[in-house]
């Protein structure tokens, strides 16, 4: 099963599908898991009044606190244990689902349990209750429990996806990542950007290929075939729109840096999604 780290599931094209919630009740030092058979699907559980020591194939204990989020993998294999439980409140929330990718993919989050410490624990207190509530109506929508569990996953992608932006190795380059992660057509060069963080050129382009494994100009690129795909495949605007929209002067140049990294023309690309 592939691996999407959290961080990096929120520009990523994924399905969930199979979504089930459920308030949990337990006791403390009441012991749960799948130890002998592995686990049917992912689950994310809120710790709303407990805490819990997961212990998974000879790894370290993983310890859960009330406000954390714990996510556990399909096919994962542990045990937990309950402790701190406040009677007669709810323990846990539990959400079940599967996913995959935009290929129809299997795909997991992580190959382990893991523990994601929250800054708003009551944001997604509320958003795990009303899952658990939409799943216990008698007149269930399963578009409304999908889309409550993408509003959940999307937050906490875009919440981890904030915490490696903002860590001490590249605190000084954010504006710089932010303008090239987030601004439609990039216009300002390399040394401009540098200079907009208040660090060299070189620093700069150092620290961002750390951070994202490219060079800052490799990175815009990518970013705007991307973004021309998710255009194209509308078929609304036309070429010269679309190029305008990105940033480039020249149409023709826009054509011809498309076709070198996707090995068709716009026109050609485009034409796939014509139905």
């Amino acid at each position: 099963m592939k691996i999407i780290p959290l961080d990096k599931l929120y520009q990523m094209d994924f399905t969930v599908y199979k979504p089930f919630s459920m308030f949990q009740y337990w006791k403390d030092n009441e012991t749960f898991g799948y130890t002998n058979t592995p686990r049917h699907s992912h689950a994310l559980l809120y710790f709303c009044n407990c805490s819990a020591v997961y212990n998974m194939n000879n790894k370290p204990p993983v310890y859960a606190e009330k406000g954390n989020i714990v996510y556990i993998p399909k096919g994962a294999k542990y045990m937990s244990k309950f402790s701190n439980v406040k009677k007669d409140l709810e323990s846990t929330i539990l959400i079940e689902f599967l996913m995959t990718d935009g290929e129809n993919n299997p795909i997991a989050l992580n190959d382990s349990i893991e523990v994601i410490p929250l800054h708003n624990p009551s944001y997604f207190h509320k958003a795990f209750s009303d899952m658990a509530k939409a799943y216990y109506s008698n007149i269930q929508s399963p578009a409304l429990l999908k889309s409550i569990l993408y509003r959940i996953l999307a937050d906490l992608s875009s919440m981890q996806r904030r915490a490696g932006i903002y860590s001490k190795e590249y605190r000084n380059i954010v504006k710089g990542i932010i303008y090239l992660e987030e601004d439609l057509k990039q216009e300002l060069s390399i040394e401009e950007i540098a200079k907009m963080c208040n660090v060299s050129s070189n620093c700069f382009r150092r620290l961002f290929k750390a951070y994202s494994g490219m060079s800052p100009s490799e990175y815009r690129l990518n970013a705007k075939i991307t973004k021309a795909k998710q255009f194209l495949e509308t078929n609304t605007l036309s070429i010269a729109e679309i190029a305008d929209m990105l940033g480039f002067n020249d149409a023709a140049y826009f054509s011809r840096l498309f076709k070198q990294k996707t090995g068709m023309s716009p026109t050609e690309y485009s034409q796939q999604f014509i139905k």
